[in-house]
Order: structure tokens, then C-alpha cells, then sequence
């Protein structure tokens, strides 16, 4: 979050466009506005098999006069991740609007197609390219918590993106630094919690797959299950329910900009023992919803 934070406080002001897909993390939005920036959200595509796409010609359409676009690949919540083709694509369309990209690749190891990491804007930038990249040890090394990450930036920002760090937050405590350097050099740490993050998908998928009233496909990255409830138009009132009624505890879709209304988010990245109980919880509980209707 301080990355995000800094990266916009070096490149944003009051009054500029700043593009964001959604469903989205809130914060990255919030973090705008903060800064008094326009956020212009633009909806990734919901298709009936439960996936998302990004539409390329709208984000074109949607990147004129923008000063950013906030790219977050492996998507929180959805799980869509971007190719390397889809990464070109959008890095031209910044090129030719003359904007910046800031790329949230916090869930970058937590992919599922057998690949180390996902495709990175990095793999097709050039150095002078206006793009920053924001990553954090909290996901990838389990170090939810420590508050630690980096910022990749272009050459000769280094410095002017140093002090704004000094005046955020004086950089983190030195024992955390230290956690940091033994993490970089776990290997072992990454590639446990991703089969973990694995195990957590494959039970979704036995839940939530072929459940009545839901579309639900198992995404491509990250670690959250994202599905879209039948008849539903009032996620946070259903995620209520959920709580006071089933004793399971999910995200409302509303939680992650409009176009995540009639969506729920369910983290799965938690023991499977507990995991199962909580989707029979859940599912018994949209079955109950759908007998009621």
C-alpha cells in the first residue's frame, strides 16, 4: 500500500484522470482520490463461463487525457490475469496516451498454469517506458503484516521517489528489512504456499463449480474464488445473511466497485480442513437463498 501511496504522490495531482479496471481492490482507487484525482473505472468484461477479459478498445477509449492507468495482474478479486500479448497491448495503448502504468503485481507467483510467475508488464517495458511496478513480500512469502515491498521504477526516479518515502514513512524497521533479505533468498517458502493456495482452489472448484444459481469458473491467479449469484442485486445484504444466518464470513462484490454488484469474493488461501467447512457453510446456505426465492 505505502508503494501505491508513494507512486501516486510522485505522479498524480489534483484533477488528473486516473484509470482503473474493476473489480478492484478499493484501496488502489481510494489512494487516487486521495490525491484528488478523477478515478474513471473500467469494468473488465464478465463472461457467462464465470471469466473476465479486459475489452483493449475500451480501455483506448478510456485512456484519453488520462495522466495513469492502475493495472492489478493477477486481479484481486476476479483472478483474471493478463498475457504477455494483453500486457504488449496495453503497454502500447499507454505509450500512445502518453500516461503512465502503474502495475500491482503482488500476486505475481500465485499462478496456476505451472508457470514461477505470472506474465509482468517488465517482461515488455523498455527503460524509459512510464511504467512502476508495486510488489510486496506480504503474499508471495506469507509476510501478511510486515508492511514490506519495493517499487520498480524507471532510471533517474530513484531518488525523488527516496524522498517521498522519507516523508511517508522513514522507511521500514530494520529487523523487517532483514526478514526481507531472508525471504528473497527462500525459495522453498513461495512454492509451498502456492501449493497450499492450489489445494484451496481444487476444493472451491468442488463447491462452487456446478452449484445451482452460480457462475463460477477457478481463476488464473491470486487466491480468491469470485462468483456471480443468480438474482442477486444486493451483495452486501446477502453477505450479511451469510454472516448472521450460516456462520460464514464472505467479501460483497459492491465491496469492489459497481461492477462487482451480485458477486461474492471467498478467500481460499486458508487450511482445507477449515476451508470445507466453510464452503458447505456457504453453499448450503445460496441453496437455502434460492429455495426461499
Amino acid at each position: 500500500m505505502a508503494a501505491l501511496a508513494i507512486t501516486l504522490s510522485a505522479i498524480v495531482r489534483a484533477g488528473d484522470k486516473v484509470v482503473l479496471h474493476e473489480p478492484a481492490w478499493p484501496n488502489a482507487g481510494n489512494a487516487a482520490r486521495l490525491r484528488g484525482a478523477d478515478v474513471v473505472p473500467l469494468p473488465l468484461d464478465a463472461r457467462q463461463d464465470g471469466r473476465f477479459h479486459l475489452d483493449l478498445g475500451k480501455l483506448d477509449h478510456a485512456l484519453s487525457g488520462a495522466r495513469c492507468f492502475i493495472l492489478n495482474s493477477p486481479n484481486n478479486p476476479t483472478g483474471w490475469t493478463a498475457t504477455h500479448d494483453e500486457l504488449r497491448d496495453i503497454l502500447a495503448l499507454c505509450r500512445r496516451h502518453g500516461c503512465w502504468l502503474i502495475s500491482d503485481e503482488v500476486y505475481s507467483r500465485l499462478v496456476y498454469d505451472g508457470s514461477d510467475a505470472a506474465p509482468s508488464i517488465l517482461d515488455v517495458a523498455e527503460p524509459d517506458d512510464r511504467v512502476i511496478v508495486c510488489n510486496s513480500f506480504s503474499k508471495t512469502w506469507v509476510m501478511t503484516g510486515w508492511r514490506l515491498g519495493w517499487l520498480i521504477a524507471p532510471a533517474g526516479t530513484r531518488d525523488e521517489l527516496a524522498e517521498l518515502v522519507e516523508v511517508t514513512h522513514s522507511g521500514v524497521a530494520p529487523f523487517i528489512q532483514q526478514a526481507g533479505l531472508a525471504a528473497v533468498a527462500d525459495h522453498a517458502t513461495p512454492e509451498t504456499f502456492r501449493a497450499h493456495c492450489t489445494e484451496g482452489r481444487a476444493i472451491a472448484e468442488r463447491f462452487l463449480g456446478d452449484l445451482p444459481g452460480v457462475r463460477y469458473a477457478s481463476p488464473d491467479g491470486a487466491f480468491y474464488a469470485f462468483l456471480k449469484v443468480e438474482g442477486v442485486d444486493d451483495s452486501l445484504a446477502l453477505a450479511q445473511t451469510l454472516v448472521s444466518r450460516h456462520g460464514i464470513a464472505v467479501a460483497p462484490g459492491i465491496a469492489f466497485g459497481d461492477s462487482g454488484e451480485g458477486w461474492l469474493r471467498v478467500c481460499y488461501a486458508v487450511a482445507p480442513d477449515r476451508l470445507t467447512r466453510a464452503l458447505g457453510r456457504l453453499a448450503e446456505g445460496l441453496v437455502a437463498r434460492r429455495v426461499a426465492a
